[in-house]
């Protein structure tokens, strides 16, 4: 190494130096306790300056070369560390440009994100309009039904809805169920194609029902029976349903139970017909109301 063989040079001068002070010494010493001829003064003379001189030319070698030493180990300590601090801020940059990098991906995928989420609260907004406009055309889910207020032995008939949309053209079809009995006997056909209209009346068509409305429509005679059975079937934009209206006499006074149905068709496999072409139509209840005080079977109606 080339500081070790410093070192090395370094005390090997040191140590001629200091032979070279003995030697100095040595010979002052000798020329002091001896008589010299005096054609050997000069000699002697010339002696001591050159081994002076010898020592004073090695000893600012030596600091010299000692300067030079510090000075080199001094720039490589400097060259080490700067090397070292390069190696640091690069590292640095690298680290800060992934943080970046990786910042920049997560906000690009965080607008990804937010547009993706952007887009679809658009799509639902356009679907909720687009479900909203055609519920106001065709009326939605909402529904309407007959409302029967007895006085006495009549009661007066009111439509009245049940949703959130108006409906369109309401056509209102009833059916005197007890007039039916009588006239439908089971093993007896009917005497004429009209006798259908002997139980059956058709009103006409409602324009215009906003929601949660009522219309008056008719008022008709209870009789003078206990019971009473009438059944609606109500035809608009938004679907076809029906409902059952019983009235019984308690107490003297007409109390009512109401039941209205929509139609729910199965088809094929897993529906409600028996076969792949087959169907058949089934009953689902949106609206029950019954009186507290209406006679009941078992806990339930007979309707």
């Amino acid at each position: 190494m080339p500081g070790e063989t410093l070192a090395s040079m370094a005390l090997w001068l040191t140590v001629f130096v200091g032979i070279s002070q003995l030697l100095l010494g040595g010979l002052g010493v000798y020329v002091s306790l001896r008589p010299q001829r005096k054609e050997h003064h000069w000699l002697w003379i010339c002696c001591f300056i050159a081994i002076g001189l010898l020592g004073v030319g090695l000893t600012g070698w030596l600091a010299t070369e000692n300067d030079r030493t510090q000075q080199q180990a001094t720039a490589d300590i400097h060259h080490a560390q700067s090397a070292a601090n390069d190696a640091n801020n690069a590292a640095i940059k690298a680290n800060v440009a992934a943080t970046n990098a990786a910042m920049a991906a997560t906000n690009a995928e965080t607008a990804a994100t937010a547009s993706q989420r952007e887009t679809t609260l658009a799509r639902n907004e356009a679907h909720k309009a687009n479900v909203e406009t055609q519920s106001l055309i065709t009326g939605g889910d909402t529904y309407c039904y007959v409302l029967a207020s007895p006085a006495g032995n009549e009661a007066t008939l009111t439509v009245t809805t049940i949703g959130s949309s108006p409906l369109h053209e309401v056509m209102v079809e009833r059916v005197d169920e007890d007039a039916m009995r009588k006239i439908l006997v089971p093993g007896h056909p009917m005497n004429s194609p009209f006798d259908i209209d002997r139980f059956t009346y058709s009103y006409p068509s409602v324009p215009f029902l906003s929601p949660t409305s009522a219309h008056t429509i008719d008022k008709i005679s209870l009789g003078e029976g206990n019971r009473r059975s009438l059944h609606f079937n109500f035809f608009s934009m938004n679907g076809v349903w029906g409902e059952d209206l019983a009235f019984a006499r308690v107490n003297g006074v007409w109390v009512e139970a109401i039941r209205v149905t929509r139609h729910v068709v199965g088809y094929g496999i897993g529906g409600y017909g028996k076969g792949p072409f087959g169907g058949k139509t089934e009953q689902n209840t949106v609206y029950p109301w019954v009186d507290p005080s209406f006679p009941r079977v078992n806990g339930q109606v007979d309707w």
